[in-house]
Formats: C-alpha cells, sequence, structure tokens
C-alpha cells in the first residue's frame, strides 16, 4: 500500500508559483499592482491528487488540462470573487473540469484560498454511476452547484490535510493513513456530485468559449515573446469587438491591457534570470516591445512596486518576504 508525497512553496516568485500548479503549462498572469505573494501545497495520493493555494494579488492562469483525469476546485475560504471560463463561482458552487473540456481560464480577483482534487476517469465513471446521472464537465458552463452541507465538508477535509502536509507531514507517511485520506476525500467528492445541478450553456458560450482556447492557442505557440492585438486577431479569426468581449467576459480586462501585462511579466521574467554582466534593463524592455523607457520604468515600478533596476539585481532568496506578505491571511 503506498503512502502519499507531497511539496510546499512560499514564494514572491509569480513563476515560481506558476510551476508549482498542477497541471503545469499555460500561461500565468497577475493583473493588479503590488508584490504577488503565494503559498502553494500538493499532495499526491495513489489515485487523488490534491492541491491548495493562497494567493495575494488578483491574476489568470490559462491552461490546457488534456489529460486523463477530471478536477473539482473551489474556494476554501470567504473572498472575493473566482471566475471560471468566465463564469462567477458562487459559495455554493465548484469548478468542475475533465480532458474533454480541455481549455480553463481561472481568474481571481483579489487575495483568495482556493483548493482542488482530480480522480483518474476511471474513478469518476464509477462515481458517475453510484450517483447516477452524467458528470461530463463541459467548456463553456464549468460550473456546478452543491448541497451546503456537502461542500463545507469537502472543504473542511481539504483545510485540514493541506494544513497535515505543511504541518505534519509525518502523519501522511503512513500508507494506512495516505489510503484512510484517499478515502474519505473520494467520499466527500461523490457527496458533493451526487445531488449538484448543472446550469445550462447557450450557443453564445459555446463560440466564445472556441474563441478563447484559439486566444489560449495563439499565446502558447509564442510563449516567450511579445504579440500583439492585430496579429492576435488574424490568428484566432475574430474581429477586434468579438475579442474584446470575449476577453472582458473570461478575463476580467481588454485584450490590450492583458497583452501589456503578459508583456510586462515576459519582461520581469527575463529581468529576473538575467545572467550577471550579459543583460541590461534597456536590452530587455526593447526585446519585449517596450521603447519608451521612461514610461516602462514607471509602469514596471506601479506594477512589481520596485524598479527594473532592482530586480535585475536582486539574488536574494525570496521565501521570506512571501511569508510575511501572505501572514494578514495565511490562516483566514
Amino acid at each position: 500500500m503506498a503512502a502519499c508525497s507531497g511539496a510546499v512553496v512560499v514564494t514572491d516568485d509569480a513563476d515560481r508559483f506558476h510551476q508549482a500548479l498542477r497541471p503545469s503549462g499555460g500561461n500565468f498572469t497577475v493583473t493588479a499592482p503590488g508584490v504577488f505573494a503565494a503559498k502553494h501545497v500538493r499532495i499526491d495520493l495513489p489515485r487523488v491528487l490534491m492541491q491548495g493555494a493562497q494567493e495575494t494579488l488578483p491574476r489568470i492562469w490559462e491552461g490546457d488540462l488534456s489529460h486523463e483525469r477530471h478536477v473539482i476546485s473551489c474556494q476554501i475560504s470567504p473572498g472575493p470573487s473566482l471566475f471560471a471560463n468566465g463564469a462567477e463561482i458562487g459559495p455554493g458552487e465548484i469548478v468542475l473540469h475533465s480532458s474533454s473540456a480541455a481549455m480553463l481560464c481561472h481568474r481571481t480577483t483579489g487575495p483568495t484560498r482556493w483548493g482542488g482534487m482530480s480522480l483518474p476517469s476511471r474513478d469518476w465513471e464509477a462515481i458517475a454511476i453510484a450517483v447516477g446521472h452524467d458528470l461530463t464537465p463541459r467548456a463553456d458552463v464549468p460550473k456546478i452547484t452543491v448541497p451546503e452541507t456537502a461542500l463545507t465538508r469537502f472543504r473542511r477535509l481539504h483545510a485540514s490535510a493541506m494544513d497535515m502536509a505543511e504541518n505534519a507531514p509525518q502523519h501522511l507517511a503512513n500508507p494506512d493513513a495516505a489510503h484512510g485520506l484517499e478515502y474519505e476525500l473520494v467520499q466527500a467528492m461523490t457527496d458533493c456530485l451526487a445531488m449538484s445541478g448543472n446550469p445550462s450553456s447557450t450557443a453564445a458560450t459555446r463560440r466564445h468559449a472556441t474563441i478563447m482556447k484559439r486566444f489560449y492557442q495563439a499565446l502558447e505557440a509564442s510563449v516567450d515573446e511579445p504579440i500583439y492585438l492585430p496579429q492576435l486577431c488574424i490568428a484566432i479569426g475574430a474581429s477586434d469587438r468579438t475579442l474584446r468581449l470575449c476577453c472582458q467576459e473570461y478575463l476580467g480586462i481588454g485584450p490590450k491591457r492583458y497583452l501589456h501585462l503578459r508583456r510586462m511579466h515576459l519582461a520581469r521574467r527575463a529581468l529576473l534570470r538575467a545572467a550577471a554582466g550579459t543583460d541590461n534593463v534597456t536590452t530587455i524592455a526593447t526585446r519585449f516591445g517596450f521603447w519608451e523607457l521612461g514610461r516602462f520604468a514607471v509602469d514596471y515600478h506601479m506594477l512589481f512596486g520596485e524598479a527594473p533596476s532592482t530586480t535585475l539585481r536582486s539574488a536574494r532568496p525570496r521565501r521570506a518576504r512571501a511569508a510575511a506578505l501572505l501572514l494578514p491571511f495565511l490562516h483566514s
């Protein structure tokens, strides 16, 4: 009988946090000024994979969930709204996703604490048989309403497992304990899905889902390069107006603002990873399309809370600063 494994990441580097998320890959963009800090906890059981996170700033994550697992996620504690593929996730709702609905855009609007778990498709099919109705998630309506008692139990169990993985991992190293936790999680997941209600989709939501999937694919094709709105409209096959409507729905901001933020984050990543003496701020800024260097420096400082030159010089460990920034809501 296998025991579980896990990992904890506390960081103020958005890229490092992004790399810790599962599934890996996709685009991760912080959308508000300030210093981003986050904690990510992961637990791997024989069948169930769990993760939970706390984040200080709103952000957008777009990713391809093409894999043989089904995922549910929700807010673990009350806070600013979460959105999945443009749909606001209410207090009594969870995000439901699978390989049959490959693209997910997950957006937060402020400091948040969320958690999720996934199961292999074969186990999901067994749950569908047990609850007696179809549980196939759809990309255009990725949420379901869950009975309050079942969702409360799932949140408490998830929070307890995350706390144990961080503060008492020796208890989860026992194979019997790992098996017992997995059983309780699958049961809690089954209870959430047994009496769930699924909202209906429309032709418009299905079309918007298709456009945003193409949007994600176009960004993935130029993952480390700047891309501009006219290029994007041609690649997607959508007008500027249609893309603006879809981005506002899914991302909460227009495509120009999103692409600007994306280029700023690409520049920050390059500054953080620049080898000593090989790059300077001007070289990196112009590489990502920022030709007005004074304006770039002002916008960069407003967004990240430090000058580009400070980022370039930064080589100190960042975990302590991240933990301090997380303290106001770390145990909320």
